[in-house]
């Protein structure tokens, strides 16, 4: 309980000190939207699932302010590290289930998502909930309750992510290794998987009528390199708040690295079968393994559209927590060593937290902070440039009503300013936000950072605006440049 509690503690700290970002107003909007609005638009993507939607829609008729909508998620990663300690438990002993959810709760990364207003932590507890279900059900397979329980959450799964057909797979590839000696399990899998494909198959049928997944907006996905697993495991066990540039990061993944192997071990010698053993190391590295193949651009290989991303597999942190808790405590028994390789660990841990907290450079774009100053220092005849893809921060965070709102081609103007935004009188005062995501797959954001520092040369509206007008302010925010212009010799010229 003392530990449900910390935890508890450690994701309401700052859960509305950052604004909400791109995605997070997504959901605010499908869930605050009427019900047609919400399936038109996650139809018009086609690129989620829609139950977390479904979900979150009573939650945020209470309120859509940041805090409010983060705390469901905040509830699901507690309900995640609460199984997590009973999966522990039941594979091994008491003492690794505690460490294990223990260290998952201290995770920056589960950290992160705990405070995000996605469906990561409710796919996280649903993912451990499907496999706590399959352990039981592989000592009890005529348990019919047991099987209807763990369809649904399969299908719940399927559901919340579309990466949830790897878990499926990741389950299937040790039944179907050990068909032979647990025939009925693998029978009874296989009916409850067609089962949970025919619950999905009305889904897919909608979305392959509205124009299927090729238009889905996933392009901006970087093609992944040979290394990306082993980033990824960096930033499950350090968070993408641990700089990797600091070699005494890379000393502590490497402590984690040992322990994890420790725990795998440990985990085929010591596990009540085969068929156990391999669910977890299945579930452990397969989905990793098939986002990556799919996602890296090899030789001889088609070209295909990325997928890899940290934060859609985060529902592995489990089994990563539990390997790495049960391998230090198999090395702690053994050798003193455990004891001093748990020290860089430890603070690497709490530097990254603390950076996740309070460090700005890590913050998510702050849309809040920068339409405040906008509608604390445009003038009433300002005129603010934007463009559609800032229709939702500025439905979010709305600019004054004094100001002038004009959406604009995301290209230089042609001929004059006037022309190009349709206003026939003199624009005294024009203002323009440049804002750049932070699309690294692990979430590092050197490359969102320096892009902006470098005068965010990618917007080319503001490299036009910057030569053709005096730049009388320009602000910074996380992810967000504020940008002022006026006429020279203009009233307001200053």
């Amino acid at each position: 309980m003392t530990l449900l509690i910390a935890a508890f503690a450690m994701r309401l700290v700052h859960l509305d000190a950052q604004s909400l970002w791109w995605d997070e107003m997504v959901t605010v909007f499908r869930s605050a939207s009427p019900p047609s609005l919400m399936w038109a638009d996650i139809l018009r993507a086609r690129n989620q699932v829609p139950l977390y939607y479904v979900l979150m829609r009573p939650w945020a008729t209470l309120g859509q302010r940041a805090f409010w909508v983060r705390y469901i998620s905040v509830w699901w990663g507690m309900v995640e590290i609460a199984l997590t300690y009973r999966l522990g438990a039941r594979l091994a002993n008491q003492s690794v289930g505690t460490l294990a959810a223990g260290l998952l709760s201290a995770l920056p990364t589960h950290v992160w998502y705990s405070q995000e207003a996605r469906a990561y932590t409710l796919l996280g507890a649903l993912a451990v909930l499907s496999y706590l279900q399959l352990l039981r059900l592989a000592r009890r397979p005529r348990d019919g309750w047991g099987w209807l329980g763990y369809g649904a959450t399969l299908t719940a799964i399927l559901y919340t992510h579309y990466f949830g057909a790897f878990l499926l797979l990741a389950q299937a590839i040790p039944l179907l290794l050990q068909w032979r000696r647990n025939r009925p399990l693998f029978l009874r899998w296989a009916v409850t998987a067609g089962l949970v494909g025919l619950a999905f198959l009305p889904w897919l049928a909608i979305v392959l009528r509205a124009g299927g997944f090729r238009q889905a907006p996933i392009d901006w996905i970087a093609d992944a390199h040979w290394y990306e697993p082993l980033l990824t495991f960096y930033t499950f066990g350090l968070g993408s708040t641990a700089d990797p540039a600091r070699w005494w990061n890379w000393l502590a993944a490497l402590a984690l690295l040992v322990s994890f192997g420790w725990g795998a071990r440990r985990l085929l010698r010591q596990a009540g079968s085969a068929l156990v053993s391999q669910t977890v190391l299945c579930w452990a590295g397969v989905p990793l393994f098939l986002m990556w193949i799919l996602s890296v651009n090899l030789p001889g290989l088609p070209q295909r559209r990325s997928i890899y991303m940290d934060r859609y597999i985060t529902w592995l942190l489990p089994p990563f927590a539990l390997l790495v808790a049960w391998g230090w405590q198999r090395w702690r028994r053994r050798h003193r060593s455990a004891w001093i390789a748990a020290l860089p660990v430890l603070a690497c841990l709490a530097l990254s937290l603390g950076a996740l907290y309070v460090d700005p450079r890590h913050a998510r774009e702050d849309w809040r902070s920068a339409v405040a100053s906008l509608n604390q220092l445009a003038t009433h005849d300002a005129v603010l440039v934007s463009d559609p893809v800032q229709r939702l921060p500025l439905w979010y965070y709305p600019p004054s009503e004094e100001l002038t709102v004009v959406e604009a081609p995301q290209g230089p103007p042609e001929g004059n300013v006037n022309e190009w935004l349709g206003i026939p009188a003199p624009i005294p005062e024009l203002w323009l936000i440049t804002w750049r995501d932070n699309t690294n797959p692990h979430g590092f954001p050197a490359q969102r950072n320096q892009a902006l520092a470098g005068g965010a040369t990618f917007d080319q509206r503001k490299n036009w605006l910057d030569t053709h007008y005096h730049v009388a302010q320009r602000l910074s925010f996380p992810g967000i440049i504020l940008s002022c212009y006026r006429q020279a010799g203009t009233a307001h010229d200053g």
